[in-house]
């Protein structure tokens, strides 16, 4: 009897698991606006000038330690308190020693610009005999100056050859030489070492004004009133302010600012951020305005 032979079973081939395609690595999230970048790259630079400081001056102090064989300070902190009275000042009239609230067209990022205009033309009015006699700076002229860069930085070195007033920039048949017309003043960032509002209050004191960069965010264009600024919603860029003050009420321990968004923003055009705020971190980038060189005859 013959044996059937069985026919080979068909081999069933498993299909492979479908390959999954490898993850995407997440694109580290840019801020949408410049300004914010710029603020960031100031401040960290700001922050290791600050650092390189304090090593140094530790060097320094534990040098002389070991000369004089004295116990080298704990901290080497200054023994300075904080001021407990404020800084505003006032004409006799009771108005505020500053130029006149400039206002920034709604297109125009020259923050910047602006604010330094803001404090060369506060400084002249403190030296002024009338409110008259007042000048009104180009802040196109001091963004050419910087190299057209909206940064404090660049700004500082390019206003070291003068300002012009905004009769003669562009120049104008009202501007009949522009040296008459160039004001001048020193710009310098200010790396405070220990505390920085201690060093800030100090050199508004000694008739300094402050140009200082600082995060901005949804509800900061729209501000009014006489209160101090908080900010809420979402951080949207950065913009550049004008401290010429501060106040110490217990209701208000703050700067004083004055903004380039005309009169009816803030409080006629000011506002008060208050002391180490986290979110405006007003005591980061900070540069210092004084040393007023009029026109010449």
């Amino acid at each position: 009897m013959a044996v059937k032979k069985q026919a080979p079973k068909k081999q069933v081939l498993k299909k492979p698991p479908p390959k999954t395609p490898p993850r995407k690595k997440a694109a580290p999230t840019k801020p949408k606006h410049l300004a914010i970048e710029v603020f960031r790259e100031e401040a960290r630079l700001a922050d290791l000038a600050r650092a390189r400081a304090r090593i140094l001056r530790g060097t320094v102090a534990a040098a002389d330690a070991t000369r004089t064989n004295a116990r080298r300070p704990r901290a080497m902190a200054r023994a300075v308190s904080r001021p407990t009275t404020g800084f505003d000042p006032l004409d006799a009239a009771g108005n505020r020693l500053t130029g006149a609230v400039r206002t920034q067209p709604a297109r125009d990022r020259l923050c910047v610009a602006n604010a330094t205009a803001t404090a060369i033309e506060a400084l002249a009015s403190r030296t002024a005999d009338s409110v008259d006699n007042l000048p009104t700076l180009s802040a196109r002229h001091i963004f050419d100056l910087s190299g057209k860069q909206e940064s404090l930085s660049p700004t500082a070195l390019g206003v070291a050859g003068g300002v012009l007033e905004d009769a003669c920039f562009p120049r104008t048949t009202a501007c009949d030489d522009p040296e008459k017309h160039r004001w001048r003043a020193g710009m310098q960032r200010l790396d405070a070492i220990d505390d920085p509002v201690i060093e800030m209050c100090a050199a508004l004191r000694n008739g300094a004004l402050l140009v200082i960069s600082v995060p901005i965010f949804d509800n900061f264009a729209d501000f009014t009133g006489p209160t101090v600024f908080k900010p809420s919603g979402r951080e949207i860029g950065a913009h550049a302010l004008c401290i010429v003050g501060y106040s110490v009420d217990p209701a208000a321990v703050a700067w004083i600012v004055q903004n380039s968004y005309g009169p009816t923003w803030g409080d006629n055009g000011y506002a008060r951020i208050a002391w180490e705020d986290k979110h405006m971190q007003a005591e980061r980038v900070v540069y210092t305005v004084q040393g007023l060189v009029p026109p010449g005859p």
